[in-house]
């Protein structure tokens, strides 16, 4: 296993400005060490066995050409070319020659490497050795077994440990404190510890990020402290962990089911969230399972920062239904990350029956045929009147002027209601006609 000459290793001083917002490759052995970084100072930075690359990696299962990373200043992004063995990027395959971006804190799996995408602090912050040991007075603290670099596994403990010297004569009292990451992150104790002069103390100290939203992927610089009690001295050791991505997402569909009559447009709310520790992209496409149906997609792309959800709109027209019946669709919008399995939400719309053409003729009929009948009950109930009043004053027989047989306004009044009704049964006969020849076709 060999790297190529062409990469800065982390003591040999050369630093992008700060000012660049410069990004690194971090080239990672077997046990999470940084075995050399690369400045993405270049447009284009190719990686493989072959010399002709700007970073070249010979072990088994890196190809002579395996992948190419382009930065243009807002977005890096990373291309797969096609070797035997694949890219992974944060435990996800690669499509061949297909573009994923790239996020600090990613990590890319090739061959026996890890390489990690990490921001560039600052020139100062860079230009510091790893191993910084600071010492005032007699107390001094190391971290053992060159744990200065350290990957975090969010959700797994992480054991180191803290040697604290006492060069002095006389025992010393210290706390210790950690800075550059959440406190509750390491577990260091409350108490004072009682260092005796001329014997190292050795203390375990468990470091564990939650596996959560909170715990972002990416570089920290930390800086663990001891003061001694009663005094203003104070010992430190600097190091740089990193928190290792993982990815997490949830995407669903509100409500999952709606109902519509004729082509008029029903909307559906989806509702996408990143629950992983890294910005996470994903594209959108609705019912490539389900043509029959229109869609529209207020956005087609979203991004998400670590533990954000969005809300997308999306509306749904079903087309004209010839066979005059109720349908029922189903159909699936499908979120697809920059690499991973796509997640679906799947939604059911059924189009009920429309309206039968004679419904509305037949309502206004309808309508005409009450007012006619109110208009013949007003008058029979005033011809009632009339002839009550006749009797009660002594008048027998048919007032003069008063005929039984029905007037032109009665005779119209029924004329409209038997229309009414004849139209009524001539409707009902072309709609039953329509669904026979509808069901003949199919």
């Amino acid at each position: 296993m060999s790297l190529s000459p062409l990469e800065t290793d982390l003591d040999g001083g050369e630093f992008v400005p700060e000012s660049a917002n410069p990004l690194r490759l971090d080239v990672l052995g077997p046990q999470g060490e940084t075995l050399r970084s690369v400045d993405l100072n270049q447009a284009v930075l190719t990686i493989g066995q072959a010399p002709g690359n700007q970073l070249m990696l010979e072990a088994d299962g890196v190809s002579r050409y395996h992948l190419r990373i382009a930065n243009d200043g807002k977005r890096v992004s990373v291309t797969d070319l096609g070797g035997r063995s694949g890219t992974l990027l944060n435990e996800q395959r690669l499509t061949p020659h297909s573009e994923a971006a790239m996020a600090p804190g990613a990590i890319l799996r090739v061959g026996p490497f890890r390489l990690r995408l990490s921001e560039v602090r600052s020139a100062s912050t860079a230009t510091t050795t790893v191993a910084q040991h600071v010492v005032h007075g007699a107390l001094a603290l190391a971290l053992a077994g060159g744990r200065e670099t350290l990957e975090i596994t969010p959700g797994q403990a992480t054991v180191v440990v803290l040697v604290l010297t006492n060069n002095g004569d006389t025992p010393e009292n210290a706390t210790l404190a950690v800075e550059g990451i959440p406190a509750d992150w390491v577990r260091l104790p409350e108490a004072a510890l009682e260092v005796p002069p001329g014997s190292p103390l050795s203390l375990p100290v468990q470091i564990l990020a939650p596996r959560e939203s909170a715990s972002r992927a990416g570089e920290y610089s930390v800086t663990l402290r001891a003061r001694t009690q009663g005094s203003s001295e104070i010992c430190a050791v600097s190091a740089r962990w990193t928190v290792l991505p993982f990815s997490g997402s949830s995407f669903e569909m509100r409500p999952q089911k709606r109902a519509v009559r004729g082509t008029a447009n029903v909307t559906y709310t989806l509702v996408l969230e990143n629950s992983g520790n890294q910005l996470a992209g994903f594209s959108l496409r609705a019912g490539e399972d389900e043509p029959a149906l229109d869609y529209q997609l207020d956005q087609n792309r979203v991004t998400l920062e670590p533990g954000a959800s969005a809300s997308i709109n999306l509306e749904v027209q079903a087309r004209e239904n010839p066979s005059g019946r109720s349908q029922n669709y189903t159909f699936s919008v499908r979120a697809q990350p920059a690499a991973g399995t796509p997640l679906l939400a799947t939604g059911q719309l059924t189009q009920q029956r429309p309206f039968p053409i004679w419904v509305i003729p037949t309502a206004l009929l309808g309508l005409v045929a009450l007012i006619a009948l109110g208009s013949l009950l007003a008058w029979w109930l005033g011809q009632g009147t009339r002839v009550a009043v006749a009797s009660q004053a002594g008048v027998t027989g048919v007032p003069e002027g008063m005929s039984l047989v029905p007037t032109a306004g009665e005779e119209a009044i029924m004329q409209t209601v038997q229309a009414a009704d004849a139209a009524a049964a001539q409707a009902r006969e072309v709609d039953a006609l329509q669904a026979q020849l509808a069901t003949a076709q199919n």
